[in-house]
């Protein structure tokens, strides 16, 4: 009974959630902004190695 219950809500906020998401743009990127934040400091970083690598190497020797 007990699992039965929490299936049937899984499903049933899996399924609202995947509605919202459809339906509402402003929810998507909500949702997806994490994704290409983590995207641009990646980009950020492999556009700038040796700097970075230089300001490591410093803390390093402190």
């Amino acid at each position: 009974m007990t699992a039965g219950i929490i299936v049937f809500l899984t499903l049933l906020f899996g399924g609202l959630f995947t509605l919202v998401y459809l339906l509402r743009p402003d929810i998507r990127k909500q949702v997806e902004k994490p994704k290409y934040d983590f995207q641009s400091q990646i980009q950020q970083y492999n556009s700038h190695p040796k700097q970075i690598n230089e300001t490591v190497a410093h803390h390093a020797d402190e």
